[in-house]
């Protein structure tokens, strides 16, 4: 899901002037961003951006970024609640770790990986935690985080 190529122009950092066309990376993420590998500095408008995902996936985004069907709509905004529960660590908590992984099975049994999909592209429209949903549906209908 979200997967991007970072294809960097041949500038240098603004700041330590690394070359950055000697640099490359992939992102999961349907907004990608970019620092600086050796200085941190956000060099997200330096960057040329390759999307690797199929036209059906890319299809699926879309289709995110309006209201789902009523159910997928429900679990989309209980996933987006789920995926920002944290401890004062940061941490998820357990209790919504659980939830996450048995929505993401529910949702693989009744639609399988593109429903996955969608319902997630939908959590990171109404501003959930992507990466949380992605790390706890490892492995359920072949998710890999």
């Amino acid at each position: 899901m979200g997967v991007f190529s970072k294809l960097f122009k041949k500038n240098k950092c603004p700041k330590c002037g690394l070359d950055l066309s000697t640099v490359s990376t992939i992102v999961h993420s349907s907004v990608p961003t970019a620092k600086c590998p050796q200085c941190d500095t956000d060099i997200t408008n330096k960057l040329e951006f390759l999307d690797t995902r199929s036209e059906e996936e890319k299809q699926i985004e879309r289709d995110a970024q309006s209201a789902l069907t009523a159910e997928e709509e429900k679990l989309a905004k209980k996933l987006s609640y789920l995926s920002c529960q944290q401890d004062e660590q940061g941490r998820t908590l357990p209790e919504a770790k659980v939830d996450i992984r048995k929505l993401g099975e529910y949702l693989c049994a009744n639609g399988g990986t593109n429903r996955m999909k969608k319902v997630a592209y939908r959590v990171q429209t109404l501003g959930g935690d992507v990466r949380t949903l992605q790390i706890f549906w490892d492995g359920i209908c072949g998710w890999m985080a």
